[in-house]
């Protein structure tokens, strides 16, 4: 029996676990617990280690089971050391010639002057020689002198084990689990995962070409070592005779993963935003590591646009056709359709994962906030309860059911979900913004900044917040705090059209007409059935004398909203002056078909009447025009002339 034995703290927790169960708020609840390379509690930390890992091998063995040990791989090469601390021997006194000579190498290194930065860290060596940034530059010059890079390995593995923040494997703690595969016999498997990653690395050392940032495999590196662990179980399957199969590439892998391009984009984007956070900001390597993420962004980007979703909807499709009840498939398809804009088939995507993990909330949740969308809150409330009673402790129904509650005008109530949300999850930045909502709903405006502003500090790139402040101080006549809000908007999603209509919107309150227009044009340009942004942008670009543009946009506008009497009526307006008088003519009557006791659209229609020649038909428009409203001038100007006897 093949089994994999993990996740024992999570088991642990789910029979233990208090009545909220604390957060995980990242790797910087970790930055005050660091261990420097001298201290004892290593030593005792391994040795626990050895005996635990000597006890579960016995265990799995007397059970019967067939065991595989590996050796964790870890980033040394493109990831800089978390916490570089001093040795208990330095000398404090010379901490500003230290930092000197380590700046003066680094500007060195940057100028391509390899000789003189490695004598000025051999200097910086002789103050403290086992220094965790140290290390880790002298390795970085190193590898780039053909005749250094066995020392730069090595400055690189010390430079890990010098890292007081220990969120990688050491040299002594892989060696533990080196030894006691060795020493288990031939009846447990052995995979020096470690070894083999650092071989496909550059200068020997493993890096970014497995790796996203210090531990976590990258799509290339999850790929490799998969592929160590089943050539490791097809050995020990054609020892007991066991025909050998060919193995898939990693393009062949991703195509029956449905791993398409637009899921890559998504996970990249997510490394972004964690690297954004510390530890990872404050390290000497963040500056390249985000350089790259988003250059594989822009190199990503089509596969956010229409057609790059339409192929891979096409390959999530081929993929699931193939394993009709991998569950993973149609989480993996749900979140696609859903960002193409297909909500229905992605809720039944969600209702797929339902019937096959019955037991699980994420799938309930999901269709739940689905069905809100799409206008069902009654079968959505139920839905989020349902997920509820499966796990009391997720924040995500609390969000969604204070988002129906705040639609429904039930403010206080939405307030104490939302509120529940965050609590359950701080990180949780949409809850923090729909709370700010809901604040600023209840006419607490000051909290509800401070809700945008904490849905920042757990989330610096959130489009969203920015957009709320944004609103927050328009409403307050804060229009250039506005303008700043919604500029970082549009910056962090260049492609969310709300964001470019109310910074557009901004720019008009502040008479920056132009660049207004501009942004309009990209709100209509992402999202072509964006209605109020098509409207505003026609009538401002008729307004600037670009009758055409104006008309080819009210006309998309009518296009998407044929049963719209204003705009029917302003787009009238827009023919009549182009002087494409039938059009016009057609557009009035049909706003007054719509809205027949819109005095406008008659005075305009007998205008227009009255330009080609049909007098009379003019004189019963504006008549009506006076009926409807009488405080009307002009119709009754016109009426006037019209029926004043001949001279």
């Amino acid at each position: 029996e093949w089994r994999v034995v993990q996740g024992l703290e999570q088991l642990r927790q789910r029979w233990l676990s208090p009545a909220v169960p604390p957060a995980w708020e990242g790797m910087e609840m970790f930055l005050d617990r660091r261990v420097p390379a001298e201290s004892p509690a290593l030593g005792r930390v391994r040795e626990n280690f050895r005996r635990n890992l000597e006890e579960l091998l016995a265990r799995g063995r007397r059970a019967g089971a067939q065991i595989f040990l590996a050796t964790p791989g870890a980033n040394l090469r493109d990831c800089a050391p978390f916490a570089p601390v001093h040795s208990a021997r330095f000398d404090s006194a010379q901490s500003a010639r230290f930092d000197a000579l380590l700046a003066d190498a680094r500007q060195a290194r940057t100028n391509g002057q390899n000789g003189p930065a490695l004598k000025l860290m051999a200097e910086a060596a002789q103050l403290d020689p086992a220094h965790a940034g140290l290390l880790y530059q002298r390795a970085a010059v190193a590898e780039q002198i053909p005749e250094k890079q066995a020392s730069a390995r090595q400055d690189y593995r010390a430079a890990a084990d010098a890292d007081a923040l220990r969120f990688r494997p050491d040299a002594a703690l892989l060696q533990v689990i080196r030894d006691v595969g060795r020493a288990a016999g031939d009846g447990v498997g052995f995979v020096d995962v470690e070894q083999q990653l650092s071989l496909v690395g550059s200068a020997g050392v493993p890096g970014g070409e497995s790796f996203w940032e210090h531990v976590h495999l990258n799509f290339e590196g999850n790929y490799r070592v998969a592929r160590l662990f089943a050539e490791a179980l097809a050995a020990r399957l054609a020892a007991a005779g066991s025909a050998r199969a060919e193995w898939l590439d990693f393009n062949q892998v991703a195509e029956r993963l449905g791993l398409t391009l637009w899921h890559q984009q998504q996970t990249v984007q997510q490394m972004v935003r964690r690297l954004e956070l510390p530890p990872f900001s404050t390290q000497a390597s963040h500056p390249r590591q985000m350089r790259e993420l988003q250059a594989w962004l822009v190199r990503l980007e089509p596969a956010t646009r229409p057609a790059g979703l339409s192929n891979a909807v096409a390959a999530w499709q081929r993929a699931v056709a193939l394993r009709p009840d991998d569950w993973m498939l149609h989480d993996r398809g749900a979140e696609l359709l859903e960002a193409a804009g297909l909500r229905e088939q992605a809720l039944q995507q969600w209702r797929e994962v339902e019937r096959l993990l019955p037991h699980v909330a994420q799938a309930g949740y999901r269709q739940a906030s689905l069905l809100e969308a799409l206008g069902h809150p009654d079968e959505a409330t139920r839905l989020y309860e349902q997920a509820l009673r499966l796990d009391p402790h997720l924040a995500e129904p609390h969000n969604g059911l204070g988002l129906i509650w705040l639609e429904q005008g039930r403010v206080r109530e939405a307030i104490t979900a939302l509120e529940t949300a965050v609590r359950l999850k701080p990180d949780f930045a949409g809850a923090w913004v729909n709370l700010a909502l809901a604040l600023k709903r209840d006419g607490r405006a000051g909290e509800a900044r401070a809700a945008c502003a904490q849905a920042l500090r757990v989330r610096p790139d959130y489009a969203p917040a920015f957009i709320n402040l944004g609103r927050l101080e328009a409403e307050a006549g804060h229009l250039e705090g506005a303008r700043t809000n919604y500029a970082r908007a549009v910056a962090l999603a260049p492609r969310d059209p709300l964001a470019r209509f109310n910074l557009a919107n901004t720019l008009f309150s502040l008479g920056q007409r132009a660049e207004a227009r501009t942004q309009l044009q990209a709100a209509v340009d992402v999202d072509p059935g964006f209605f109020e942004a098509r409207v505003r942008l026609g009538m401002e670009l008729a307004a600037a004398g670009q009758l055409a543009a104006g008309c080819g946009q009210m006309a998309a506008a009518v296009r998407l909203r044929p049963q719209d009497a204003p705009t029917r009526l302003n787009y009238g307006v827009m023919l009549a002056r182009s002087q494409r008088y039938a059009e016009a003519q057609e557009e009035f009557q049909a706003a007054l078909r719509l809205n027949p006791g819109e005095a406008q659209a008659h005075l305009n229609l007998g205008l227009l009447l009255e330009r080609v020649g049909h007098t009379m038909e003019a004189i019963k428009h504006y008549t009506e025009a006076a009926r409807l409203d009488p405080a009307n001038a002009n119709a009754r100007q016109h009426l006037q002339r019209l029926q004043a006897p001949l001279p």
